[in-house]
């Protein structure tokens, strides 16, 4: 089966992208994933997962919950392209000592919708409660109570 894990140009200027994330997608569409997933945790199964309607595999760590991640995006009627691992970006965030600081980071994947562009972190709960708690300017609850990082692009 052919891929449909690819995004056009076109397409993403439709839904309003703007042109430095254009070129970042379309430089991501040709890329290899940044990094392999899974080489810290120690009971972690590294998996590669199948996306049916993309006709890709990506891979997914057991634990985080990447995998039902995956499973439960690869439903989606409104799936256009989902890259593993995309090229890393410089983020400023503040670190565990309180001071604002530079990094690089990746995030798990980045995910082009019919009408958007997101990238997703995904983390376990307990995780997420922790990061809120000890990272507060970097970690917050949404309106609805979900914790959303709020990185600044630098």
């Amino acid at each position: 089966m052919g891929s449909a894990n690819q995004i056009t140009e076109a397409e993403l200027r439709r839904i309003g992208t703007p042109e430095p994330g254009i070129q970042y997608i379309l430089d991501v569409c040709h890329s290899p994933p940044a990094r392999k997933v899974g080489r810290r945790r120690r009971r972690n199964l590294v998996l590669d997962v199948p996306m049916e309607r993309l006709g890709v595999v990506l891979q997914a760590e057991s634990l985080s919950g990447e995998y039902l991640f995956l499973v439960e995006l690869d439903r989606r009627d409104d799936l256009r392209a989902v890259y593993d691992q995309p090229l890393s970006v410089p983020l400023s965030i503040t670190d565990t000592s309180g001071r604002k600081t530079r990094i690089s980071y990746t995030a798990d994947y980045l995910v082009v919708e019919s009408d958007c562009v997101r990238i997703y972190e995904v983390k376990t709960d307990s995780d997420l409660e922790d990061l809120c708690r000890k990272r507060p300017s970097d970690w917050r609850c949404d309106v609805n109570g979900y914790p959303r990082h709020s990185h600044t692009a630098t």
